[in-house]
């Protein structure tokens, strides 16, 4: 299970899809630990869980002003910290990721 203690670099989202024109994301604090949830709670098996937080993840989101993009990434950078290493196991996290990633896009548009 990943914790925001897991990666001590404030590296978490430095891209910037917009060109650097909203802040970035923090490496640390509740939009982090929030993302953490939802891909904890993904990677279990919890849908339910794991939707219910993404909607709490996006609402955060929304409420710093953040595009969807940025939220993608947060998840895309926290998931790989923690990725399987062997093939067939990252061919399942991968397809795990596009569910988690297509999940949150849904979630950012319908809450």
């Amino acid at each position: 299970m990943l914790t925001p203690s897991d990666d001590p670099s404030p590296r978490h989202p430095s891209h910037e899809p917009d060109g650097g024109t909203s802040a970035p994301v923090p490496a640390t604090g509740p939009l982090v630990e929030t993302a953490l949830r939802a891909i904890n709670a993904h990677r279990s098996g919890d849908e339910a869980g794991a939707a219910a937080i993404l909607n709490e993840l996006c609402d955060r989101g929304r409420g710093a002003e953040l595009p969807v993009e940025r939220l993608i990434v947060l998840l895309k950078e926290l998931w790989q910290d923690d990725a399987p290493k062997s093939s067939v196991r990252a061919r399942a996290s991968s397809n795990q990721l596009a569910r988690l990633v297509s999940a949150c896009i849904v979630s950012y548009y319908e809450s």
